[in-house]
């Protein structure tokens, strides 16, 4: 889960609590990242998190829920990498590989991206690509992205006593 505009912080719960409705409580979930826009056309940067759920749901049924999720959140279509209220990718299913023009499994991107490997590798550091074999660990090791990805530290209001 993504997001660059507004209230960010905010925008990752809402998805979270939307998705917890769909698939329940989740098995993981990492750390919220602050990460530099990627693509070159967004222009603030990114909160990131990972989540790991287990699913009997059909990757494309799961997709189409994951969609309105982010509309009733208030997603507005923009460029492709563009600004975003939120983003919520489905990154791997399991072992699963699915290669069409809606959707790709694993994410087809997904090695070459450390916004979105570091948030994996602490909720799933062991999983392997079904493709090449190689775990997120090593992925993310052989990572060439050397965009900003810093663990976020959120602001906190201290109250004068």
């Amino acid at each position: 889960m993504g997001s660059n505009v507004g209230n960010r912080e905010e925008y990752l719960q809402m998805a979270l609590f939307e998705v917890v409705d769909v698939l329940g409580e989740p098995i993981a979930s990492s750390r919220i990242w602050e990460t530099a826009a990627w693509g070159g056309v967004a222009e603030d940067s990114f909160l990131n998190q990972a989540h790991s759920f287990h699913s009997n749901k059909d990757p494309f049924d799961l997709l189409q829920s994951l969609k309105r999720i982010e509309r009733k959140i208030g997603r507005r279509a923009t460029e492709r990498w563009g600004n975003r209220e939120i983003d919520v990718d489905i990154l791997v299913y399991g072992s699963h590989c699915v290669h069409d023009s809606v959707l790709q499994i694993p994410h087809p991107r997904l090695s070459d991206r450390r916004f979105a490997l570091i948030p994996l590798c602490e909720v799933a550091p062991g999983w392997r690509h079904p493709l090449s074999g190689q775990t997120v660990e090593n992925m993310l090791m052989a990572c060439t992205d050397d965009a900003s990805v810093l663990l976020h530290q959120p602001f906190l209001n201290s109250a004068d006593d």
